[in-house]
């Protein structure tokens, strides 16, 4: 049908002419062409679509379901003895609602604060010793001597060892001892020596302990003098605590100049802070249906009433936000003798997994977006996480916690009042 025709009826065509019937042959062809079935049975997955959609969006609704053991235990206003922590409450006034300021924030991990490698464990350049008797040695060394062997710090700092028998020693012994914080990853053990004798059946050995069977050791070269270096990996299973060093032989002298034990590892532990997303004017918190927990108290739900994008929050120089957590900050109120509750935190001594911490007051203070949580004197109330920067990867260590302190009366048998100090 490649042939158009356009017909025009005689009267519209001039005065004279007159409608008249025309007769055109139309040849009715066509191109053959393949019709293309598609595949229209293809399965969808609502709970796929779902989420790639949830991943590819940066913007977040926060919601949420209060589950706890309620460590108000149907307290009241104005408790007055130990049995108000205990026997529930007739008219309870106490309730999460009004205990509780509740905040949603984000663990901040700076990478800028990552320590730079090598870690040193050991840094002796043997200018502090302690005299002593049966030797000197150096500050912060555990020192043994057998035989007529002993220390001495020479005028050049440095740490004259003379090793010598007696009686019916072959071979006379100094060992060298130093505890150091537990460690892992590859070891790196530095020295300079100068050595005086023969040397033949004379030995310098580095133990590096984790106990007295589990160590890994090398033997430092008396053969040549001058700068050395040795290295060790050690595994995170058997992470050493201690370091041995023990030089033995008949008639030996050795000059170190220094010791240095240095530590390179892909992992160490970082204190996180907290900055704050939500306040608590976000919060709708209201009562999940009949649900209650095992004192009868009230199950609540929360949302958060506004969207958080949280490309926002993000920076270049931070771990990935992967969590976040809701802060509840308690509400300190005054007991029935007006007596005020006391709130601290936990404070580490140190960046390691152990028990050296300090409770710090933690006194109320209203924090606003973007803030740090942290108390009246800012310090930051954090926990402590250890960072794999290798796998890039982070472990929780050591939890934050709080303790509420109180004051209750307790009644004794001549009804008089005494004060004690209660730790929640």
């Amino acid at each position: 049908m490649d042939k158009q025709v356009k017909i025009l009826l005689g009267d519209k065509k001039n005065i004279d002419s007159t409608n008249t019937d025309l007769h055109d042959n139309i040849s009715l062809t066509n191109e053959i062409s393949e019709i293309v079935e598609y595949d229209v049975h293809k399965t969808i997955s609502s709970s796929e679509q779902y989420i790639k959609e949830r991943e590819n969006s940066d913007n977040y609704r926060f919601y949420g379901k209060f589950e706890w053991i309620s460590l108000l235990n149907n307290l009241k206003f104005g408790y007055n003895e130990l049995k108000d922590f205990f026997k529930p409450s007739e008219n309870n006034s106490k309730n999460i609602l009004n205990s509780f300021d509740f905040y949603l924030v984000k663990p901040e991990l700076n990478l800028d604060e990552v320590e730079e490698q090598p870690k040193i464990l050991i840094d002796e350049n043997f200018d502090d010793w302690v005299i002593s008797e049966p030797t000197d040695y150096p500050r912060g060394w555990d020192v043994i001597v057998k035989g007529d062997s002993y220390m001495s710090q020479t005028l050049a700092n440095q740490a004259e060892l003379i090793v010598h028998p007696s009686g019916m020693l072959q071979n006379g012994t100094i060992q060298m001892t130093k505890n150091i914080i537990e460690s892992y990853g590859t070891l790196v053990f530095k020295t300079k020596t100068t050595v005086y004798g023969n040397v033949e059946n004379d030995s310098f050995r580095v133990l590096l302990k984790f106990d007295d069977d589990n160590y890994k050791d090398f033997n430092v070269s008396l053969t040549e003098d001058g700068e050395k270096t040795y290295t060790c990996d050690i595994d995170n299973e058997n992470p050493i605590r201690k370091i041995v060093i023990i030089v033995k032989g008949n008639s030996l002298k050795v000059y170190l100049d220094y010791i240095k034990i240095e530590l390179y590892n892909d992992s160490q532990n970082i204190k996180r802070k907290f900055k704050v997303l939500a306040t608590p004017n976000d919060f709708t918190i209201h009562n999940a249906g009949f649900s209650k927990n095992v004192y009868n108290e009230q199950i609540y739900y929360w949302d958060i009433d506004k969207t958080i994008k949280l490309s926002d929050f993000a920076k270049d120089d931070e771990y990935p936000i992967t969590e976040l957590y809701l802060y509840a900050k308690y509400i300190e109120s005054n007991n029935g003798n007006n007596d005020s509750e006391l709130l601290k935190f936990c404070t580490w001594m140190y960046d390691e997994e152990d028990d050296e911490y300090e409770m710090k007051i933690l006194n109320s203070k209203l924090l606003s977006i973007g803030d740090y949580v942290t108390n009246n004197e800012n310090e930051y109330i954090s926990d402590i996480v250890k960072y794999d920067k290798k796998n890039y990867n982070q472990e929780l260590l050591l939890e934050q916690k709080f303790n509420i302190y109180t004051i209750w009366a307790t009644r004794q048998a001549d009804e008089e009042l005494e004060d004690q100090p209660t730790l929640f």
